[in-house]
């Protein structure tokens, strides 16, 4: 090897890096995820647990896990003992939650003017970005997902 060009090692000991592992639920979960965002699955339709068992070859425990999931994020209605449907919203409930966002998002904007924190001007920047781009390319899911994760930041 050619001087200057070795990689010097400063401890005998290895680096532990962890490599993360999707389990079948959180597969599952993004993968309705992504249907009903990108708009395959509407508001009231069904999601038949035994057609996605068979399309990842797995029993219907991750599905339902993955349902309980999605429930919990606000997009699936989980009906005991029957079935799981895409939730439904109405126009003036849609109208309420635009509202409201508006007014968190306003609050938001103006709480990080007053006292800037660069990394979340930074991060927010990218993501907008990711945000717009998705939405030139037509992608509704990762659109809806940039936009998530926007108002996490």
């Amino acid at each position: 090897m050619e001087k200057g060009h070795e990689i010097a090692m400063t401890s005998t000991t290895p680096i532990q890096r962890s490599v993360k592992r999707q389990s079948y639920a959180d597969q599952v979960s993004a993968y309705i995820k992504d249907q009903i965002l990108s708009g395959e699955l509407r508001q009231g339709d069904k999601i038949v647990e035994e057609k996605i068992a068979a399309e990842f070859g797995v029993s219907r425990t991750p599905i339902r896990e993955a349902l309980t999931r999605l429930q919990a994020y606000g997009l699936v209605n989980i009906i005991p003992r029957s079935y799981a449907e895409v939730v439904r919203i109405g126009e003036k409930e849609a109208a309420d939650i635009a509202q409201l966002r508006l007014l968190l998002e306003q609050m938001s904007f103006n709480l990080l003017c007053r006292k800037p924190n660069q990394y979340a001007v930074t991060q927010l920047k990218r993501i907008s970005e990711e945000a717009r781009d998705a939405l030139l390319r037509k992608d509704k899911a990762s659109y809806f997902e940039a936009d998530s994760l926007f108002h996490t930041v």
